[in-house]
């Protein structure tokens, strides 16, 4: 099933702002003398802080980033493979790739060996299920380079124009983990592949080097986690035991995204596709009611916060395609990032770049599980940065607040209902000076 979230957030921000040095005139009298001539401000404490409240109006723009799905942005390279449809409908297609060099000064063969060879792929699963009821079909590919996405056009499987027969197929085998009772399985490699790993590690040659790879696309099971495969070479020597020689890969799996209609018109945000939920939160009326209500005066905030609150709801696509609620009692952990700057370098080009960038940015951020009645940020350095540059230099008084899911699902944001945005309270109390 599909586990989208809905949250909804409530920007809290205490400014509270205190005396800079004592009033000399209050400690030179003593009784009623004193007391009458105290200014009310800063013996009474309620009148001495005022709060003031930015309805939803404060957010904006609320959007996704990036705006639309994109294989290339939401593949990651990881210990593990992921596979299959997940709870949002997307499917994960999985890319693993070796590259085997000659052996060094102490070879476990040689090619002087009277020998035979055979390969296997060795796939463990990760999760905590049992078999898969629907085989999982492993497909020869190319090596790619970087974060280049999962080809889904591995897989080569076409029928005549009756449709009774296949005319290609280009699989190379299928496992299910049905006759492990440690879900472990493997698939033989075609020959040439155990003959150019044998060939490569025995020729001598330290410039010597051969590269294959493998997928799985399309796989229509349910959600999988595959330990990181390996490949291990038997090797027969004459009067010897059989040698195993193991080598292991590079893995990454790419999120291909469906309902991608639905996300693309409300903030999104998805643990495998990378996608982010942004708000643009205008803070221009705490400066511009502090201006009006203290002449401008100077201020010290004392404390900010972010507050997040869940609101136990899914979104499902509704015949007119916008999201229908519908009750669901999970709620999946969240990451977020709050920041004065908007991150756009989706596909960041340099070193530079890639540490500014969201991927970059949210390998540092920890995961937070919703509580009731809502979660807190502290963003009092923040806040004070944006409030304290307004100097006419051009740079909008204005924070970010990134969402991603960190659990199996997404969090799927209603922008259209106005009473779910975030909201901003600040408490603040004029800076006296003598």
């Amino acid at each position: 099933m599909r586990l989208n979230r809905l949250f909804c957030g409530i920007l809290t921000v205490f400014c509270v702002f205190f005396p800079a040095c004592e009033r000399s005139d209050l400690l030179s009298g003593a009784g009623e003398s004193v007391v009458a001539g105290t200014d009310s401000t800063l013996t009474d404490m309620h009148g001495g802080f005022a709060m003031l409240n930015l309805g939803p109006d404060a957010v904006a723009e609320a959007f996704s980033l990036p705006r639309a799905a994109d294989p290339a942005f939401s593949t990651q390279s990881l210990e593990y493979l992921l596979i299959g449809i997940n709870r949002d409908g997307d499917t994960l297609a999985a890319h693993m790739q070796y590259r085997v060099t000659p052996f060094g000064a102490d070879p476990i063969y040689t090619e002087a060996d009277n020998h035979s060879t055979t390969a296997y792929l060795y796939f463990r699963a990760a999760d905590s299920k049992g078999a898969s009821d629907v085989p999982i079909t492993v497909f020869p590919s190319d090596t790619l380079i970087g974060l280049t996405p999962v080809n889904r056009g591995d897989k080569v499987i076409t029928a005549d124009e009756l449709g009774s027969a296949v005319t290609t197929d280009n699989r190379i085998d299928a496992f299910d983990w049905k006759d492990s009772e440690n879900r472990l399985d493997s698939i033989r490699l075609p020959s040439a592949i155990a003959e150019q790993i044998f060939n490569t590690r025995t020729s001598g040659d330290t410039t010597a080097a051969f590269a294959f790879a493998f997928s799985i696309v399309d796989y229509k099971g349910e959600f999988r986690k595959i330990q990181n495969p390996y490949v291990v070479l038997h090797v027969t020597k004459k009067n010897s035991p059989v040698v195993r020689d193991s080598i292991l890969g590079y893995t990454r799996f790419t999120a291909f995204e469906s309902n991608a209609g639905v996300k693309s018109r409300h903030p999104y945000s998805s643990q495998h596709a990378l996608r982010t939920a942004v708000f643009k939160i205008d803070i221009s009326k705490i400066i511009s009611d502090l201006e009006i209500r203290y002449g401008g005066a100077k201020s010290e905030l004392v404390n900010a916060v972010l507050a997040i609150s869940p609101n136990r709801n899914s979104a499902a696509e509704a015949d007119s395609g916008g999201p229908a609620l519908a009750s669901d009692s999970a709620i999946g952990y969240y990451r977020i990032l709050i920041l004065d700057t908007l991150l756009q370098n989706e596909h960041p080009a340099d070193t530079a770049a890639y540490q500014n960038s969201l991927r970059w940015r949210f390998l540092s951020a920890s995961s937070t599980e919703p509580r009731e009645p809502f979660n807190t940020h502290g963003i009092k350095p923040l806040l004070r940065s944006v409030t304290g540059s307004q100097d006419g230099s051009g740079k909008g008084p204005y924070i970010f607040v990134y969402l991603r899911a960190a659990a199996d699902g997404m969090i799927l944001w209603d922008k259209n209902d106005k009473e779910k945005l975030p909201r901003v309270e600040t408490v603040f109390t004029p800076l006296r000076s003598q």
